[in-house]
């Protein structure tokens, strides 16, 4: 039961994994990192799938082959761990450079692979179906050593390689993300060496007439199941500023864009669908400037004038501003008035300007600084903007509160 239990989560975290990365393997399909992480973590869950006691004597009943899983296990880690380091190379190098080593490993990985198959079919483990202890109870036939000595060679080479190939590109990297989860794949890479030596140390106990197949059996599992776990951890913390700005779009500025539809609907769907987050984007863009015409030059001199009482500076100011423009709009263009000389929603600075002069303009625009690692670097600045608009009009701010009763109290300007 344990057994199932610990495969079949880890199965589920690797096929998680697969999924975060099939949007992206999508569109682009010839993108070596994203294809050799998603193939890395398939081949896992394959791994961890048939290992699970249940599946694995099931594949030896519908191929009549017994322990035929076994070879499937580890060729599955064999593979995933190929295919990380194929990723870790196109991470690391230039492109050149990288196809080249990532040729020279498909080529390591294919051989190991095939080595295995041929020990396996040449041992004598085909008796009866050993899911659990598969090692232990074939430790004193020589074929079968053999067939775990290339399984662990091929595992434990990739791991090293892939503790050493991250570790640089980690040193290497100022994405503190991705710093941060490659830092986690060599601690992971080590734990899960423990599981050769556990193995290891069976054989070599068996031959010397001692019995340790409990660390065959429970430790060494264990060490792999922990290794593996942590290191694909360590590839899914880079995606946390992506699923985290999703999140914040998907809480701030998709209550804005629905809010914003009504002022052209058609516009609002004829969006080109690249990506959510895109359409997303650039459609709340389109509507803004759709409310152009309905955004009264005074309600924008009130606000100004209501964020100097209240002291907002900054981000924050900024924010509040644009959104009481944006609800004052939404009702103006609901009751159909329109006005001249208004300004467009929001002021923009390229990345690189200098942060001392964000707030120097009257209509101080906001300046998100993202490093051209980011993973959104293209859509961070302007989707970060809108959120903080979209959050301000959502809650809403107290200075979007303001504007209704200020214009029931004191006339602005009449429509055009």
């Amino acid at each position: 039961m344990l057994y199932t239990l610990g495969y079949a989560l880890a199965g589920a975290l690797m096929l998680a994994v697969v999924a975060s990365k099939t949007r992206a393997l999508i569109l682009d399909p010839k993108n070596v990192r994203v294809l050799g992480l998603a193939v890395a973590h398939f081949a896992l869950t394959i791994a961890f799938v048939a290992a699970i006691p249940t599946n694995y004597e099931a594949i030896d009943r519908l191929t009549g082959v017994p322990n035929l899983a076994t070879l499937v296990v580890y060729s599955g880690v064999t593979i995933s761990l190929g295919a990380a380091v194929v990723c870790h190379h196109a991470l690391e190098m230039p492109q050149r450079r990288a196809r080249a080593a990532g040729r020279r490993q498909l080529v390591v990985t294919a051989a190991a692979v095939a080595a295995m198959a041929v020990l396996f079919t040449l041992a004598d483990v085909h008796d009866a179906s050993h899911p659990l202890d598969f090692d232990a109870h074939y430790a004193l036939d020589p074929l079968a050593v053999a067939f775990q000595i290339a399984w662990w060679s091929a595992y434990s080479t990739n791991l090293v390689h892939l503790a050493r190939v991250c570790r640089r590109t980690a040193l290497a990297s100022r994405l503190p993300w991705l710093r941060a989860g490659l830092g986690l794949v060599p601690i992971g890479c080590v734990i899960a060496l423990g599981y050769t030596a556990g193995k290891a140390a069976q054989v070599a106990a068996a031959w010397a007439g001692a019995d340790l197949t409990w660390v065959s059996t429970a430790l060494a599992p264990g060490l792999a199941t922990l290794g593996a776990v942590t290191m694909a951890l360590g590839w899914s913390v880079p995606l946390v500023p992506r699923w985290a700005l999703r999140v914040r779009t998907w809480r701030d500025l998709r209550p804005l864009y629905a809010a914003l539809r009504v002022v052209n609907p058609a516009l609002a769907d004829n969006t080109p669908a690249v990506t959510v987050l895109y359409r997303r984007l650039i459609a709340t863009n389109d509507l803004l400037r759709a409310l152009r015409p309905h955004l009264d030059p005074e309600v924008d001199r009130f606000a100004h004038a209501e964020a100097d009482r209240l002291g907002l500076d900054g981000r924050v100011r900024h924010a509040a501003i644009e959104a009481a423009r944006i609800a004052a709009g939404l009702r103006a263009h609901a009751a159909g008035q329109t006005f001249d000389g208004t300004t467009m929603i929001r002021e923009y600075q390229r990345a690189d300007a200098d942060p001392g002069q964000a707030d120097m303009a009257a209509h101080g625009a906001l300046l998100w600084r993202n490093p051209p690692g980011d993973p959104d670097y293209r859509l961070a600045m302007e989707v970060r903007a809108l959120c903080e608009i979209g959050r301000a009009w959502r809650l809403p701010h107290p200075l979007v509160a303001a504007v209704p009763a200020h214009r029931a109290t004191n006339p602005l300007t009449e429509p055009g």
